[in-house]
């Protein structure tokens, strides 16, 4: 899990413009605590505000003009694509890849990012794979 996390780190770092000034050095260490700690389901801003001894405020604050959005907003991120990463990897059902994930509810899960079966995630990625494959 600790190698998943540092992977999404890298990834979600070259997603994201994080040219803002290093004075946001709080938000880089929540971002590495939200991506340690992504699949506790019982993750909240408040826990985290009390284990790095911060206001509740603050943390969205300095989280929001750092990274631009908001720390539950980072954290589904870095849940979906943890989660992409199992489904394309393993063929465990949705279920147990939402549950590993943090999710509370696969069903919401499903919803939100529109996964309507066990493998309606995976013919989207093949499909998506084919089409790559085939340009230049």
């Amino acid at each position: 899990r600790i190698l998943l996390a540092a992977l999404l780190s890298l990834l979600y770092k070259s997603l994201c413009d994080n040219t803002k000034p290093k004075e946001y050095h709080s938000a880089e260490v929540i971002a590495t605590y939200i991506r340690t700690n992504y699949f506790r389901k019982d993750l909240t801003i408040s826990e985290i505000a009390q284990y790095h001894r911060m206001s509740a405020n603050y943390i969205q604050q300095v989280f929001r003009s750092y990274w631009g959005c908001t720390p539950v907003q980072f954290l589904n991120k870095i849940r979906l694509e943890a989660a992409k990463i199992l489904l394309k990897k393993h063929c465990w059902q949705i279920k147990e890849v939402a549950f590993m994930c943090g999710w509370n509810y696969p069903h919401y899960f499903c919803k939100k990012y529109k996964i309507a079966d066990n493998n309606g995630f995976r013919r989207m990625f093949r499909k998506r794979k084919r089409k790559s494959n085939n340009t230049f």
